[in-house]
């Protein structure tokens, strides 16, 4: 009973998800309660008794061998079982296999069996509908005549259908056929009276059809609307009057919302379309045509009375106000055209895009190009006159003048150049003429839109190059101005000249630069740029002149005591070279201020040689004596250390050059001959250096002439 007990909990043990050997061992251990190993022998204080435990485990050895040779047995058994079911089963089969094939070639048969039946029965089911569709012919002709007799003879026949007010549509499709046959008929006397009698009963039945849609309408019975609208196909006047009629009550209702407002007016069309659109493709076979005329209508008949009231309540108080008030109807459009489009692929939107334009803007669209440009050139005009007359400015044909008594109000303005040129008027005028552009662009097309660009562009173009001009013109003029004032006005042109060219560049050229307009504009432009240039040319150099000739009159105050002191002290710059370097970092301000790029570099190029040709003229004016050398390279340095700032290369070189010569004063008598024939003195003309000695007060005493000649 142990062994059993020990054997199942063996097998326990053993179960894949639990096994642990380590903890298998354990359990082993602590069974016997002879090894001092389990909790009973903890609890009695045996002793570990290692003999005990390996015959323990012996014992379980021996158990789990037997329990082993058990399985084993059993496994075989299990075996010998499977195999023989195997067995068994593939004889089954082999016995199943011809009785399988036989079955499906009988199944094979029968359904070639069943499928001849089935052509069979196809065949004859199509001869039968053949003669039942001739028969059933034949039967509705037959019947078609005793009416056509009944007519011959009375106005309404006695057959139920004309007599049957809720058998309309029946009664439509006889009297459709009855129409039909006796069209063909000749036009007999015997036949007149039977010919007149379908006649009015065809009128009758027409008429009571679209009177039964009109009311199936008036209640939106879709379902009966679609019945009558199928019927009425035979009937071809009653079928215009139909969609008529229909159109007629959506427009109706459409007049009926009360819409008012711009928006309002535009939603509600869209609105209205697209419940009419749904409920003209449940009721009618070829809905996109009703829709077209439904759009056409509403378009005419709806939205142009409102479009004529606001243009001309906006063009009753100004051209700017109606300019707006068109394109903003004119874009609401093409909205409501996007939404229309939408509701159906085979919408043409061409076709709604030219009944939009035509049938509301037509009048309007006309001389609207010829308006935006004369409201631009107003604009423009008004933007320049403003801004002279606040400065003063006076326009008289080709002569430009200043208004006497407006210097109190050029001393308030901020920047001296304010009194000539205005950066405020250039984007005024250039955002009066982007609004042109973008109406331009929504109410024009092709080539009309590109030589509307052409007129915009040329209008501004010109309106604010007489405006430089006028300021080049008066800058240029100015008898005693602050230094620099002209480069001043022209850093402003430059300014918006580029506001200019970046307006032509990225909305004027994309619109027109396939068009033979685009020629015309860049000729155009040229021809103003050229004029500009040629200005500021000429007003440039009379500004640098003037520079100049400032510098010279600050040098012409230097005394000739400054580079020849009584005693020797030390070494500074003269407080005229203090005014002449901040005079020519004033000039060099106002002119970086005023070009940029290539312009800039050529500009001040040129002042700094004539500064440099300025300061070493004013040199040689000069008796340098061995003490005021210093004071004199002192000053070289600081104007050296000025022109630095222009960053040119060939400049720093002139002036290096220049101090170079001037370290000739400091040199000793003896020595002038030695360091003149070395670097860097030979690179220079030998003229140049004879006349930077003889400036030493120590050129006769020394007797330099003949040192150096010698």
């Amino acid at each position: 009973m142990a062994g059993t007990t020990y054997s199942s909990q063996t097998l326990k043990d053993f179960e894949p998800e639990s096994f642990v050997l380590d903890k298998y061992i354990e359990k082993l251990a602590q069974m016997d309660p002879n090894t001092g190993l389990g909790p009973l022998s903890k609890k009695q204080d045996m002793p570990f008794d290692s003999e005990v435990l390996l015959a323990s485990f012996k014992t379980s050895l021996g158990h789990l061998h037997d329990l082993s040779d058990k399985i084993n047995k059993r496994v075989e058994r299990l075996e010998f079982v499977c195999m023989k079911q195997e067995r068994d089963h593939q004889a089954r089969v082999k016995e199943l296999e011809p009785m399988f094939q036989d079955a499906f070639s009988e199944f094979q048969v029968l359904e070639d069996r069943i499928t001849y039946v089935a052509r069979k029965v196809v065949h004859l089911g199509d001869q039968l509908e053949t003669l039942n569709a001739h028969r059933q012919r034949d039967i509705e002709a037959h019947r078609l005549m005793d009416i056509l007799s009944e007519f011959k003879e009375k106005s309404k026949p006695s057959c139920p259908e004309f007599n049957d007010a809720t058998r309309l549509p029946e009664a439509a499709d006889l009297i459709h056929k009855l129409h039909t046959l006796v069209s063909e008929l000749p036009k007999a006397l015997e036949y007149q009276e039977m010919r007149t009698n379908i006649l009015e009963r065809y009128f009758d039945i027409q008429q009571q059809l679209v009177g039964k849609f009109c009311e199936a309408l008036s209640s939106s019975d879709v379902k009966r609307m679609r019945v009558y609208a199928s019927t009425l196909q035979n009937f071809p006047e009653g079928a215009k009057t139909c969609v008529i009629n229909y159109i007629a009550h959506h427009i109706a209702t459409l007049n009926q919302s009360g819409s008012t407002g711009t928006e309002d007016v535009f939603r509600n069309v869209e609105q209205r379309s697209a419940k009419v659109y749904k409920q003209t493709v449940e009721v009618f076979d070829a809905p996109d045509d009703i829709m077209m005329k439904y759009i056409q209508q509403a378009t005419e008949k709806y939205l142009f009375d409102h479009v004529s009231r606001e243009l001309q309540d906006a063009g009753s108080n100004n051209v700017e106000q109606y300019l707006h008030k068109l394109f903003q109807l004119h874009l609401r459009a093409m909205i409501l055209r996007d939404s229309l489009a939408k509701l159906d692929n085979k919408f043409d939107r061409a076709f709604l895009t030219k009944l939009l334009r035509v049938s509301l803007f037509s009048d309007h669209l006309s001389g609207y190009a010829e308006s935006e440009v004369h409201n631009l050139e107003k604009k423009c005009q008004f933007c320049i006159e403003e801004f002279n007359s606040s400065v003063g400015i006076v326009k008289k044909g080709n002569n430009v003048s200043r208004a006497a008594g407006q210097q109190m109000i050029l001393d308030s303005l901020s920047s001296p150049d304010e009194a000539f040129i205005s950066e405020n008027v250039c984007t005024s005028i250039l955002s009066e003429s982007k609004n042109s552009i973008k109406r331009c662009k929504e109410l024009l097309v092709d080539r009309e839109l590109s030589h509307a660009m052409r007129d915009i562009f040329l209008t501004v173009f010109g309106a604010l190059s007489d405006h430089f001009t006028t300021a080049l013109d008066l800058a240029i003029d100015v008898k005693v101005a602050p230094t620099g004032l002209f480069l001043q006005v022209v850093g402003c042109v430059n300014k918006n000249i580029h506001l200019i060219e970046k307006q032509f560049r990225e909305i004027i050229l994309p619109a027109i630069q396939y068009a033979p307009v685009a020629a015309a504009c860049n000729e155009k432009k040229r021809s103003h740029m050229s004029k500009l240039e040629t200005k500021i040319e000429a007003g440039t150099e009379k500004s640098i002149t003037a520079m100049v000739a400032s510098l010279s009159q600050i040098l012409s105050t230097q005394k000739k005591t400054d580079y020849k002191p009584d005693e020797p002290g030390i070494p500074q710059m003269s407080s005229v070279c203090t005014k002449a370097v901040s005079h020519i970092t004033q000039c060099t301000k106002v002119i970086k201020m005023s070009f940029d790029g290539k312009n800039q570099e050529i500009i001040l190029l040129e002042f700094g040689i004539r500064v440099h040709r300025v300061l070493f003229e004013h040199i040689l004016t000069f008796s340098v004596s061995s003490a005021g050398a210093m004071f004199l390279i002192c000053d070289v340095n600081e104007y050296r250390k000025g022109l630095k700032e222009f960053g040119i290369h060939f400049l720093d070189e002139v002036f290096e050059n220049l101090q170079t010569l001037c370290n000739l004063f400091i040199v000793k008598p003896e020595n002038l001959k030695q360091v003149c024939s070395e670097e860097p003195y030979v690179r220079f003309d030998r003229a140049v250096i004879t006349r930077m000695i003889q400036l030493r007060t120590d050129y006769k005493t020394s007797k330099i002439g003949k040192i150096f000649n010698h």
